[in-house]
């Protein structure tokens, strides 16, 4: 009897991957895992040094510029993936902020700026890959990054546990 090789069976070969807030912490991991399965990876986040410098490691990805929370910036985003890639096969909302203060001293940028980055934004990319993906006809994937903060709020963290609580709702 021969040996079932794993790492094959999750292989993501000529695949497409979005990446959002890949250029540090779990945005970076998740897009060199991708990239490792052979994923074709698209990298965005504000940081365009922090992405280039991503993107000589991960040969054939490509850096986009995205503040996820700006509506023509999301946009870009997929419209330059199709443009290099032809197609988005995988969506990983990473991207997110928080802001912490008391819930009377959050102010109402705050909170808005937390909700239009870590829920919105996911909302209008997840949206849009999901129209590419019925319009190919292709199985994709859309993962959507949240926390434990979106099930129990921790003392300081109002914007960011409801944003994530939103998150995981729209994911269910």
């Amino acid at each position: 009897m021969s040996e079932i090789n794993i790492s094959n069976m999750f292989r993501l070969d000529g695949r497409v991957a979005i990446v959002t807030g890949a250029s540090s912490g779990l945005g970076l991991r998740f897009a060199r895992v991708l990239h490792s399965a052979g994923a074709n990876v698209v990298l965005a986040a504000r940081r365009i040094d922090r992405l280039e410098a991503l993107a000589t490691e991960l040969p054939g990805a490509l850096a986009v510029r995205t503040d996820i929370a700006d509506e023509a910036d999301r946009v870009s985003l997929i419209e330059k993936t199709i443009q290099k890639f032809g197609r988005v096969d995988v969506l990983v909302n990473n991207a997110g902020i928080a802001e912490p203060a008391l819930f009377l001293k959050t102010s109402a940028h705050s909170r808005d700026a937390t909700m239009a980055t870590n829920f919105t934004a996911a909302w209008d990319v997840s949206a849009e890959a999901a129209r590419r993906l019925i319009a190919t006809g292709r199985p994709g994937s859309i993962i959507n990054i949240t926390s434990v903060l979106g099930i129990g709020v921790g003392v300081g963290y109002s914007a960011y546990a409801s944003s994530k609580a939103a998150l995981a709702q729209l994911t269910r």
